[in-house]
């Protein structure tokens, strides 16, 4: 099998789990009761990108 295409593969069954992961703590999320307050941090800072996607979903999910 062409590197190129395992590679390709790999990429897409990576992309589908993410997929799978952020559709499960969506849902996660609409299971619990609105919290009065959220604290988000993160100890690497080179993970701002998932910080930032967290947000968004916490915002989205309530929306105060």
């Amino acid at each position: 099998m062409d590197m190129s295409v395992k590679y390709k593969q790999l990429i897409t069954q990576a992309e589908n789990s993410l997929k799978k992961c952020k559709k499960g703590f969506e849902e996660d999320l609409k299971a619990l009761p609105a919290p009065d307050l959220i604290l988000v941090t993160s100890i690497m800072t080179y993970w701002y990108p998932g910080v930032a996607d967290t947000i968004g979903r916490l915002r989205r999910q309530w929306p105060w």
